[in-house]
Parts: C-alpha cells; structure tokens; sequence
C-alpha cells in the first residue's frame, strides 16, 4: 500500500515524483511540462524547462562524436604539455651534466616526477573546471556536445570533478583495461560511461 509522503493518512491516488521519486497525494503535486513533481523539486524542475532541457527528448550524442571531442582536447591540452615535458627534459640533462652522478640521478627522479604529475593534473584541471562551467571542454564545443545531469540540467562542480577524477583513473590502469571497462558501456541505450554512470551525468548533442 502507497501512502503520500507529507500525509501518511492519505492512500488515495497517489502519485510518483518524476524528479525524486517519493510518493504524494494529488494535493502535493504539480504538473510541469506533462511530468508531476512536489513542491521541493518544483524549482529543479522549473529550471530544467526554461533551459530547454527535457530528459525524455534528450538527444544523446554518439560515440565518435565524444572520441572526437576527447581527441581534440588531446591536441589541445596534452600536446602542449609533451612539448613542455620534452624540452624541459633536455633543459635538466644539460643542467644535471655538471652535477655529479648522485646530483644528476636525484635531479632526473625530480624531474620524471614532476612530469609526470604535471601530464595528469593539468588535463584534469582544466576538464573540471571547464565542465563545472558551462558542461563542455573546447573539445567538446567544437564537436557541439555537452555534459548534462541525467534529466538534462546543468552538472554541479562535484559531479564535474568526480566525473573527470573517475575517467583519469580509470585511463591510468595497464595495457588500456581501466579505458575498455569506461568505455563499453557507451553502446548501450544510455551511451553512459562508467564515470558516467557513477556522476549520474549524461553527454547530449547541443546542435
């Protein structure tokens, strides 16, 4: 037996929340845009209809679309950085040639290191931030796909974060295994990632 969250006495016609998914009686209700929501999810839903979101015509971009987008963001980001790495590299031999053995060792150790760290953050970096901005990377906003919620909303500054932590991560593992458990997911009905999945976000087509 279903009983309305705010008036437990209440068993009649009662409905699911689209937003949350609580139980209410048709008094706590409020239809907008065909989908019935309480008045504590009235203002998310509100929001996700004037953005011209709607979960249910979302158009979910394809994979080759998103291997573009990450592709780009490659070119522009990573390669930059391999430039950097590369030419810092020559810079610490030449600087380390006249250290001694023990000095030029530590200071080739330093100096993978913080390659290494500066290969990974920075890509990070700028990921999440420019997804907590405005849901695309320049990658993506040529491709013309963005990040949403699962409802079509803009993504907050955590989901951003741990979305892209999770992606990161899961690229790092050997031989591409963490890459191929992401990604295969993507063919199915959703074309959700696992750090999809697990920021509850959704990759639309914006053109």
């Amino acid at each position: 037996m279903q009983w309305c969250t705010n008036h437990p006495e209440v068993i009649q016609n009662i409905q699911k929340c689209s937003v949350c998914g609580k139980m209410f009686c048709p008094d706590c209700l409020v239809e907008l845009k065909g989908a019935q929501c309480c008045a504590g999810c009235k203002t998310e839903r509100v929001k996700d209809v004037q953005s011209g979101y709607d979960a249910a015509t979302l158009e979910l971009a394809s994979p080759w679309a998103r291997l573009g987008a990450v592709m780009l963001d490659g070119i522009i980001v990573v390669m930059p950085l391999v430039i950097i790495v590369v030419v810092g590299a020559f810079a610490v031999a030449g600087f380390a040639g006249g250290g001694g053995r023990k000095g030029s060792a530590a200071i080739f150790i330093v100096a993978i290191v913080a390659a290494l760290l500066l290969m990974f953050v920075i890509p990070v970096i700028y990921e999440a931030l420019m997804l907590a901005s405005s849901g695309q990377t320049l990658g993506k906003k040529i491709v013309g796909i963005r990040v949403v919620t699962a409802d079509g909303g803009k993504i907050s500054t955590g989901q951003a974060w741990g979305r892209t932590l999770l992606r990161f991560v899961m690229n790092m593992l050997p031989y591409s295994v963490g890459t191929l458990i992401d990604v295969l997911p993507i063919f199915g009905a959703e074309r959700t990632c696992i750090h999809d999945m697990a920021a509850k976000t959704r990759v639309i087509n914006v053109r």
